[in-house]
């Protein structure tokens, strides 16, 4: 059946991204792995409803920005950190404790915003990937139907078909008959139809 795009697309974001949410937000009070099983399930479910319920590839798109947008925002945080740690270093290096806690302090937290880049970017390409496979199968069942091919009878300009008001009625095929042959009065010879003269003994037919 017919869709209303806007509509959809709609439905779709709040469907899909409040699943993800409220499966993010209930597993806060879970244990260690019922939070994971909660947050997968919000993640890759919410990318399934927005790819199902959005238009052909809005979907798609729309999930493209949000996680584009996250991306960034994690490249962003992460550099910060990296670029921070140098100056962490620096900064607690004054003693020989610092010295030793400063550097291994500032290692973790450098990994830390490579994590948050690279998982960003792995988690995001997941998502999207869900969400395709939302759209294929939201294009399956919402598919429009198409109306049936109606036939045109074409005739010619100026004229008007009126279809026959007469039973058919089958006509016999007609028997070929050769030409009538005239008999001369004189010989009785046959000659062809048309001859004037009897091509026998030449008498006039």
């Amino acid at each position: 059946m017919a869709r209303n795009r806007f509509l959809f697309d709609l439905i779709g974001v709040v469907v899909g991204l409040g699943l993800t949410g409220l499966m993010g937000y209930l597993s806060s009070g879970q244990g260690d792995q019922t939070a994971i099983i909660f947050s997968v399930v919000g993640l890759l479910g919410g990318a399934l409803l927005l790819g199902f319920f959005c238009y052909k590839n809005d979907g798609i798109k729309i999930a493209a920005i949000m996680i584009g947008l996250i991306v960034l925002g994690s490249i962003i945080v992460g550099v910060l950190m990296i670029v921070g740690a140098g100056g962490f270093i620096e900064a607690f290096a004054q003693d020989l404790i610092t010295a030793i806690i400063g550097p291994i302090v500032g290692i973790v937290i450098i990994i830390l915003g490579i994590i948050m880049i690279v998982g960003s970017i792995i988690i995001g390409g997941i998502f999207i990937g869900f969400t395709a496979i939302g759209s294929a199968i939201g294009e399956a069942v919402w598919k429009d139907k198409k109306d049936s091919p109606k036939k045109n009878y074409v005739s010619e300009p100026g004229t008007t078909y009126v279809p026959s008001q007469d039973a058919y009625q089958p006509v016999a095929p007609a028997k070929p008959q050769g030409p009538a042959a005239s008999v001369c009065k004189q010989c009785n010879a046959s000659n062809p139809s048309g001859d004037k003269f009897c091509i026998n003994c030449g008498a006039k037919l």
